[in-house]
């Protein structure tokens, strides 16, 4: 559900919608005694029941009362089981003569360890080179860097062959084995074959296929490489109904958050970060931490044995370090980013982990506090259903007042049209201009509220607008809100404030 809120300006918004029909002027002050009066509308908000309705989830109050609204970003991730090539996904062939060889490990990692998943297999089979009449080898296979519970991989076999002849010894699967590499990414293997009946050595090429390579766990050095990430996008909604006039945040705040359970260095590479208003105005921010080569952010240590953990960290751009206030004050109803990660950044070359379920996941959040200042800003409102026929219907002349009890710390200048069944302007009552000013309570030097403000406005009615305020079936109204000064002192609105409203006439029959 969208919210309509606008910041400061939601002081006024859901005024009158919980407006109802009052049998007394209770809330009126003493002064206000009409020889017959008759009661329009009363209510009693907050701004903490306004931006509940609107957006909860977006509301978030502190111990203290103070208010603010909080957005997070879409999650973008990285999981080290699509982000790097650790082995090739057509598999690794195995072909070799030699009773010794070293089979290479294409990879962008440097390798020492690998704990293989259930899912990996290893094909294994011969071709028998130099023999003349069919006869039993004996022999094996030996991958003395291939061990289960410490004991290497060994096959042996025992095959009547011939020159020429092939043989399959089987498909082997290596969940739970370990590869401990001998030099960057080489495996050992070897064979020893001889015929039963002699013991004459026999040549073999050995053949086969490492399919389906996965890890569970690798240990390895990383080199220095990118890891891109997709873009993201907070929404922010409070702008979306501003028709004119400025609101400014004093202490916004923008928060890239880093979740990391890669073992190697990171680095953040952060493309931009920037806000789009309703008008499509673009504000890139310009900020350390972007413009400097990014920032580090902590990783699980190996030398820790902090295999498994998830580093988190935050990054704040305030405006102290940024242009934030400029890009958040620009009404943005949208915030984008797209921020990747460079691995191992200073080129360390002591070894760090993956596992299956290593995944990076960066988000931005956004926090605003209800702290800023705003003037002559506008904010509209239609109210529908209201049946000023049978409230006036023996009246002639009258005087409409509006009493207000005010603890938020915002002055309101007050417009209303009523409107007919077609959608006609019957009457302006302000004809372009506020009719009502509402005192805005009072402030402290820090913007608090230390003091609550009584205002009250009449306006007459002559027999004229009162016949044509009884064609009266909605009323919309248009708030000009200020802060004190002009809109140029910064208050504090807390959720305990409310504003109370009071509307009747005072008629003549």
């Amino acid at each position: 559900m969208k919210s309509k809120l606008l910041g400061l300006s939601l002081l006024l918004i859901a005024f009158f919608s919980s407006c109802s029909i009052q049998n007394d002027l209770d809330d009126f002050d003493d002064s206000y005694h009409p020889d017959i009066a008759v009661p329009l509308l009363r209510a009693k908000t907050s701004l903490k029941d306004i931006v509940k309705s609107g957006n909860a989830n977006a509301l978030r109050i502190d111990p203290d009362g103070q208010m603010r609204l909080y957005y997070k970003g879409t999650v973008s991730e990285r999981k080290a089981k699509d982000a790097l090539k650790i082995f090739p996904s057509s598999g690794v062939p195995i072909a070799y003569k030699d009773t010794i060889f070293k089979l290479p490990f294409k990879s962008d990692l440097y390798l020492y360890h690998v704990i293989f998943p259930s899912t990996t297999v290893m094909n294994l089979g011969c071709q028998v080179l130099s023999m003349q009449a069919e006869q039993i080898i004996d022999g094996y296979i030996l991958v003395p860097g291939l061990t289960k519970n410490g004991v290497p991989f060994r096959y042996d076999f025992s095959q009547k062959m011939k020159s020429g002849s092939n043989a399959l010894f089987g498909s082997f699967n290596l969940d739970g084995y370990k590869l401990n590499f001998d030099n960057g990414s080489e495996l050992t293997f070897e064979y020893r074959a001889k015929t039963k009946a002699t013991g004459e050595i026999v040549q073999l090429s050995i053949l086969g296929l490492i399919q389906n390579v996965g890890f569970k766990y690798c240990e390895a050095f990383m080199k220095k490489q990118p890891l891109e990430l997709d873009a993201g996008v907070v929404n922010l909604d409070f702008y979306e109904e501003q028709e004119e006039g400025d609101l400014k945040f004093e202490d916004p705040r923008i928060t890239v958050i880093v979740e990391n359970s890669y073992g190697f260095p990171m680095r953040t590479d952060i493309k931009f970060i920037k806000s789009i208003n309703a008008k499509n105005d673009t504000v890139i921010l310009n900020a350390k931490g972007l413009t400097d080569g990014g920032f580090d952010f902590p990783y699980p240590d190996l030398a820790k044995n902090e295999i498994g953990q998830t580093k988190t960290f935050k990054y704040d751009f305030t405006k102290q370090s940024s242009n934030i206030k400029d890009m958040l004050n620009s009404k943005p109803t949208r915030l984008f980013y797209d921020i990747d990660v460079i691995a191992n950044p200073n080129e360390v070359t002591i070894p760090g982990f993956v596992t299956d379920t290593t995944n990076l996941k960066i988000s931005v959040e956004v926090d605003i506090p209800f702290y800023g200042s705003a003037k002559n800003f506008k904010i509209k409102q239609d109210f529908a259903e209201i049946n000023f026929a049978e409230a006036l219907s023996s009246i002639q002349e009258a005087e409409l007042k509006i009493f207000a009890e005010n603890e938020l710390p915002v002055g309101v200048n007050l417009e209303v049209d009523f409107i007919d069944k077609n959608d006609k302007i019957l009457t302006q009552l302000s004809a372009g201009k506020p009719i009502a000013f509402i005192e805005p309570a009072l402030i402290d030097a820090t913007g608090a509220v230390k003091n609550k403000s009584i205002s009250s406005t009449t306006i007459p009615f002559d027999r004229t607008k009162t016949d044509l305020l009884r064609q009266c079936e909605k009323v919309q109204l248009r708030y000009f809100i200020s802060t004190s000064n002009n809109g140029t002192v910064p208050v504090k609105v807390l959720a305990s404030q409310n504003i109370n409203i009071g509307i009747g006439v005072k008629a003549k029959l």
